[in-house]
């Protein structure tokens, strides 16, 4: 690993480097908008610049056209660009600027050899590896092509989690003299961080509270529930979400570069890049435990936020609203580690076996999962590491980082945040408007008046509303109709499970899967005595018509698990710690 010292009063990393990136590395920046990015775009070597997001691209291009420190043209590449424009701008500019998003990085494979590489936001790479897949690893496999590489992130990722691709890749470190010291104020929401986040909204528009509100949280769907819970609208909130997103909303979406509204709702689309100038904005991040995707990865993302409004006389200073996880977990990190390593076996040991089968009847095995460590190309099954590692990542956060108070101030503590205490929120807000409904019910109840009425305005916002607030509400109504929501008494968990039985697509194995995972006591990491394991699955065989007898091992059908002794209330119980979810064969 090589260090590079950062000499005090120094502001950007082109004041040490002599405006040069260091190549062919990992390349650790050290804090948040150092201006590394800005070094690629305006130094005189050619550059392509590979981005998670198209909002960073706008943003950077912004900035160039108001900044006279951009000398050169930048051209944007995403998949819509076409080839003619690509091939002209290469070959009418000495000194080329491109910035790609990193599923286009391959429309700039030719141009290879003329450009160093910058991979901005590096860490992206990894989490994003499942979701963003075709396009991370067509990152991972031009990048050596280019004539250098960087690497580059202010948040690098704890040595585990290293992407395979990348093993070996010298590291760099920009170690910065004086780094500006940022208190986080953990907010625990005892009721619920939608009451919380609400609470502090209005606390905001009534001016309890100083600055603007810049609220980070990656759900549109949490989003929708704070428009409605605190009647916001275009005159005081500012919206910023993904382009690619077609949801519409009440409030417009925006860009990191409009004009700051008291309110502004950010998700992960500007978490990683965006700089955005509010000397008056106040960072608040949301982590709801009943949505994962929202639980930042302290080591990572949250130091992305942290750092997110550059010129804030807040900056020293963040606010972050979460809840704890709602189950217990009966396995540690470490623990967790060790089961891995024996799936990794079991995995490969598949993959042998699911070659092993001739090709046309290869061809039609499909894995109804995201559980395994392989994947198929080709009708071919590959073991990939990179998920093991996204295992394992997953895990530490949503099981053991938001498990504990402890576990979370130690992680902020750990990556070089002060949080001298966590605040704990006991507040209920009633978020819903009067005109949907205050429970489901209600809800259910006005979107019934409105179905067989014939279109107008009040109807589309009434159904758009409730759709949002409850995703499934419209399945259950064309499947299942007002009189069999009815029936099942207005509660959310059994409707539910009407859909999965009335589902005419699915496997008799994968609806057992999936109401599995609608029991509150099925959670991974978790304890449940083999009493109750057979009492769930003798329901569910007698609800499908299953004809014998349930057993509790049956749950090895739909889970690895560990069976244990536990003593509970001074007695032993036997039962089982569900490791992970298998996989189900949809054929």
């Amino acid at each position: 690993m090589k260090i590079i010292s950062i000499p005090k009063n120094t502001t950007f990393l082109s004041e040490a480097l002599n405006n040069t990136l260091p190549k062919n590395c990992i390349f650790d920046k050290g804090k948040v908008g150092a201006g590394g990015t800005t070094i690629a775009l305006t130094n005189s070597e050619s550059y392509i610049v590979c981005v998670p997001y198209l909002s960073l691209i706008e943003n950077k291009i912004s900035q160039s056209k108001t900044n006279c420190m951009y000398p050169y043209e930048i051209l944007a590449v995403t998949g819509d660009t076409p080839m003619k424009l690509i091939k002209d701008y290469m070959a009418s500019h000495p000194v080329k600027k491109v910035m790609v998003t990193y599923n286009s990085l391959k429309k700039l494979r030719k141009y290879a050899s003329q450009c160093s590489l910058l991979i901005d936001e590096y860490h992206l790479l990894f989490s994003q590896y499942i979701f963003r897949n075709e396009a991370v690893v067509d990152v991972l496999n031009l990048y050596k092509e280019f004539k250098s590489f960087t690497f580059m992130t202010a948040t690098v990722l704890e040595d585990e989690f290293v992407l395979e691709e990348l093993k070996g890749v010298e590291k760099v470190v920009a170690e910065w003299q004086d780094v500006l010291e940022v208190t986080v104020k953990p907010v625990q929401s005892l009721n619920g961080v939608t009451a919380s986040a609400i609470n502090t909204i209005k606390r905001f528009l009534n001016c309890e509270i100083d600055g603007n509100a810049y609220i980070f949280v990656n759900s549109l769907e949490f989003i929708k529930t704070l428009i409605s819970g605190a009647n916001l609208d275009a005159s005081n909130t500012r919206l910023i979400y993904s382009k690619s997103n077609k949801a519409r909303l009440s409030i417009p979406n925006g860009k990191p570069e409009d004009q700051a509204k008291k309110i502004n709702l950010i998700t992960s689309t500007a978490f990683e890049g965006c700089d955005i100038l509010d000397e008056n904005g106040r960072t608040i991040i949301i982590s709801d435990s009943t949505k994962n995707h929202t639980l930042v990865d302290i080591s990572t993302s949250l130091h992305q936020i942290a750092g997110r409004i550059r010129d804030s006389n807040y900056a020293s200073e963040i606010w972050h609203l979460f809840s704890s996880t709602r189950y217990s977990n009966d396995l540690s990190y470490e623990e967790y580690s060790k089961v891995v390593k024996e799936n990794i076996k079991v995995s490969k040991r598949r993959i042998d076996t699911y070659n092993a089968i001739i090709p046309e009847d290869r061809a039609v095995i499909s894995v109804d999962s995201d559980s395994e460590y392989f994947v198929k190309k080709d009708n071919w099954f590959y073991f990939d590491p990179n998920r093991v590692k996204f295992d394992l990542y997953n895990f530490k956060i949503t099981n053991h980082i938001y498990k504990t108070k402890v576990n979370l101030v130690t992680a902020y503590r750990a990556n070089g945040l002060n949080c001298p205490t966590v605040y704990m929120d006991k507040n209920q807000v009633i978020i819903d408007t009067p005109e949907l409904g205050f429970n489901f019910e209600e809800v259910v109840n006005s979107v019934k008046s409105e179905w067989k009425e014939t279109y107008s305005l009040s109807k589309e916002s009434v159904l758009s509303a409730a759709f949002a607030r409850y995703p499934f509400l419209k399945e259950a109504i064309e499947k299942l109709g007002f009189e069999g929501i009815e029936e099942s008494g207005y509660v959310i968990t059994n409707i539910k499970r009407q859909l999965v039985k009335v589902d005419l697509t699915t496997s008799l194995n994968m609806k057992i899967l999936k109401r599995l995972k609608l029991e509150s006591s099925i959670r991974i990491g978790s304890f449940i005595p083999t009493n109750k394991l057979k009492g769930i699955l003798k329901e569910l065989y007698l609800d499908f018509g299953v004809k014998k007898t349930a057993k509790a091992t049956e749950i090895l059908n739909y889970y690895e698990a560990n069976r244990i002794k536990k003593t509970i209330s001074g007695k032993t119980v036997d039962g089982f710690v569900l490791v992970r979810e298998k996989v189900v064969l949809s054929k």
